[in-house]
């Protein structure tokens, strides 16, 4: 990248280079090792200054933050790997195969050297480690704080059905329903003798019938009777079977069977707390399907979150101009909703666009009204495909060269045939 540094490719062309190789790079060390976030602040940089041209001699402003340019496409961001969350999404396969790997060597190797794994794995019951244990376990018994204050998000997309239920523990995994029982039940779970038995061992056939030994630290209360009885509405249908493992299963994914991808977009979910308005997204959603060049939906996926270098924007990150007066009137400040919709010279842009699908003009405040507007014109006058939408962007595009040529090469402002 030193080399080049993206001179001769557009900001779809570096997007799409980030994507498709620089988040793949780390993969193999990713795949088995946690990365120090020194590293992973180092790798996110590198990143973030090729997306937007920075470099030592020159530094350029970051204008989406790069937690939103890590969001999926269809949450408004541009699908971006977030390093870390793709590092533990990686690592989590890991704890995967601790619980559903029964026959590999290596992890009878590690049965023995750390004891219960899928205790340990599946729940926040015993997550000690000592300190000859490896580093590799030590990373993967914490993994999961790795998140901040999303914590257990393995243990909440793992669920397991019923063999011999010697693997499960009645009270701390997720076997029955869509919580762990102590969550369900947390009065009985409280007042149990037997928080740590297994499924198995909470349960025996008696005279050929099926019984569930439940005991208690003292006598139950008429509520903890009434919760009792609940639990045992909906154990009275669970029968084991003494041949056949528990089978544990990933709920993220239509397969049961755990893949990074699923895991991936689940941690997203829990990182990503702040919501983009969903007239934007409606849009974008659009956006992304229009047969345009990249750089174009891109283009317009920064004009709606307001991050284009206009005047006011360059003014508000402390950027000295000579004029802040709109680059083709002259008549206002500069600003994305006045130099793509309100400006005398883009209306007449606009007009002439617009006069070709028989609309006479698209009357609004700024740019999510001005598009639902035109795509509720659009019924009216033309048939309903990804044509008129081209012109939508393509409009804007021509007024933000425009533009550009102008102040950058200062050309003549002609409206283009």
């Amino acid at each position: 990248l030193s080399c080049w540094r993206g001179r001769n490719l557009s900001i779809g062309g570096k997007v799409t280079l980030i994507n498709s190789v620089l988040s793949s790079l780390p993969l193999y060390f990713f795949s088995f090792f946690k990365a120090p976030k020194v590293v992973i602040k180092e790798l996110t940089q590198i990143q973030r200054d090729f997306l937007w041209g920075s470099h030592e001699e020159e530094r350029k402003i970051c204008w989406v933050s790069w937690e939103d340019i890590c969001k999926p496409k269809k949450e408004g961001g541009l699908g971006v790997k977030n390093l870390e969350v793709f590092n533990i999404s990686l690592l989590a396969k890991w704890k995967w195969r601790c619980i559903h790997d029964h026959n590999a060597l290596w992890r009878d190797l590690l049965a023995f050297r750390y004891g219960n794994l899928i205790a340990k794995q599946t729940c926040s019951l015993d997550r000690s480690w000592g300190t000859k244990d490896s580093i590799w376990w030590r990373d993967l018994m914490l993994l999961e704080k790795d998140l901040s204050q999303n914590q257990n998000f393995f243990q909440r997309a793992v669920s397991c059905d019923v063999g011999d239920g010697q693997s499960i523990l009645f009270w701390y995994n997720k076997w029955l329903g869509s919580e762990p029982l102590k969550d369900a039940f947390p009065e009985l779970f409280a007042i149990s003798s037997q928080q740590l038995e297994s499924v198995g061992n909470a349960s025996s056939w008696r005279r050929d019938q099926w019984t569930w030994g439940l005991t208690w630290k003292r006598q139950l209360n008429p509520n903890e009777e009434e919760s009792l009885h609940s639990l045992e509405t909906i154990l009275v249908d669970v029968h084991l079977v003494a041949e056949s493992h528990d089978r544990w299963k990933w709920s993220l994914h239509n397969s049961k069977l755990f893949t990074v991808s699923s895991c991936y977009s689940f941690a997203m979910s829990l990182v990503n707390q702040t919501q983009m308005n969903s007239d934007i997204l409606d849009i974008l959603s659009i956006v992304w399907k229009v047969p345009v060049p990249s750089k174009v939906a891109l283009f317009c996926w920064r004009l709606l979150l307001d991050r284009l270098p206009t005047k006011d924007n360059l003014i508000r990150r402390n950027v000295v101009i000579n004029n802040s007066r709109c680059s083709l009137c002259d008549s206002c400040d500069e600003n994305v909703v006045h130099l793509f919709f309100h400006c005398d010279f883009s209306k007449c842009i606009w007009k002439e666009i617009l006069s070709w699908i028989g609309i006479v003009d698209v009357i609004a405040v700024g740019g999510v009204q001005h598009f639902w507007e035109y795509d509720r014109l659009l019924k009216y006058n033309t048939s309903r495909n990804k044509v008129p939408f081209m012109f939508w962007l393509a409009t804007l595009w021509i007024i933000w060269q425009v533009r550009n040529n102008s102040i950058f090469k200062e050309e003549e402002k002609d409206i283009p045939k």
